[in-house]
């Protein structure tokens, strides 16, 4: 009997000790190669992304500034905020989105107007 009383347990003899620590061996240099190729992975990723995620925070930047020069040409009526200029995009949104709501209620009336004078025409 070994050590934990069951017969041919691979803690029980010096073989299966021995084959134990192997594995162990073994797990770690897998784990350690993993951790390498992640290294090397994110070293790689960073290298390849870092000029592009620049590039994209120079496009926010200039992008805002074109944003905030329409606001004050248009008055910055609530201020040279940005709370203010946020609160003007909004309305000016809310404000394009009736309108495109009212063109596109006006061009259904308009073709279904079509529709019926066709329609009265062929009678």
């Amino acid at each position: 009997m070994n050590a934990v009383g069951k017969e041919g347990d691979v803690m029980g003899n010096k073989d299966g000790m021995a084959q134990a620590e192997l594995l162990r061996n073994g797990l770690r240099e897998g784990i350690d190669g993993v951790k390498a190729s992640m290294g090397i992975f994110a070293k790689t990723l960073t290298e390849t992304l870092e000029p592009a995620l620049k590039e994209l925070g120079q496009a926010a930047v200039a992008f805002y500034n074109v944003m905030w020069d329409t606001y004050l040409e248009h008055g910055a009526i609530y201020g040279e905020t940005n709370e203010g200029m946020m609160q003007w995009y909004e309305e000016q949104g809310k404000a394009a989105q009736q309108h495109q709501k009212e063109n596109n209620e006006r061009a259904w009336a308009e073709c279904l107007a079509s529709i019926e004078k066709k329609v009265a025409d062929e009678q």
